[in-house]
């Protein structure tokens, strides 16, 4: 089979199929009497099997370990199963970098709002500035919202507290472990200044969706104006100013 047949059928380009032959993941193909290689069955259901690995951001030293083992007979399932979870890992690394650069982009873009395009003395661009202070940084408040995946009632409350002007500092819980560690109490969970403002003693540690008692009976998230009175407060208690917690009783 020539190379062309077997980019057609694996999905690889001829180039991939010599890259994996020069670095001894796929076994030099025999020349026919044209000079032109001629690979086997066996070398396009080995080259297949790469290209899916490869689709996992499988590195290529691990694909050649694999197929070391594929080819001499011995099974690869614990070295797959531990590449696989490793590059797993890296990937949520990854994602929980890329979650805070996004939630510190939509903090500067509260900021933004808040501010006239007056240049060059008090601009968006001062944003980005180093020699100034962080404007994104509400001086009397740090607000982080916990919450895990499974309740959806997290990113009701993460839109109020935008709509609010307020800069949200998110925090997945993902195992029990990590509700225990952090006192989570169940989804969404707010924070002002590290303490919750809706506290319920009763409301028990684990990964279940919270609920807020409200005017119309049970809800899953604190209403816009209680967070608001929450904030307010933080902010109060923040700058020496007496405040009052006025939550009203639902």
């Amino acid at each position: 089979m020539l190379i062309g047949e077997v980019a057609r059928s694996t999905g690889l380009t001829p180039s991939a199929i010599r890259f994996y032959e020069k670095h001894g993941i796929l076994p030099r193909a025999v020349r026919d009497s044209a000079g032109y290689r001629d690979f086997t069955d066996q070398d396009v259901e080995l080259l297949r099997f790469v290209r899916r690995l490869r689709a996992l951001n499988i590195p290529l030293d691990d694909v050649r370990d694999v197929v070391s083992l594929w080819s001499g007979g011995v099974a690869p399932c614990r070295l797959v199963r531990t590449a696989i979870a490793r590059e797993a890992s890296v990937i949520d690394r990854e994602i929980r970098k890329l979650v805070g650069v996004r939630d510190r982009l939509r903090n500067l873009q509260i900021a933004a709002d808040r501010l006239e395009d007056n240049w060059p003395e008090h601009c968006v661009c001062s944003l980005v500035d180093p020699r100034s202070p962080d404007p994104a940084a509400d001086p009397g408040v740090e607000v982080t919202l916990q919450y895990f995946e499974g309740c959806p009632n997290w990113e009701l409350v993460d839109r109020r507290l935008r709509q609010l002007g307020v800069a949200v500092t998110r925090q997945r819980i993902e195992t029990y472990t990590e509700a225990v560690q952090h006192g989570f109490r169940g989804s969404p969970t707010v924070l002002v200044n590290g303490a919750d403002p809706f506290h319920d003693p009763d409301a028990q540690i684990g990964l279940s969706c919270r609920v807020y008692p409200a005017a119309a009976g049970p809800a899953g998230a604190p209403s816009s104006e209680d967070l608001k009175e929450a904030i307010e407060e933080a902010r109060k208690k923040s700058s020496g100013t007496p405040g009052v917690r006025a939550f009203r009783s639902r």
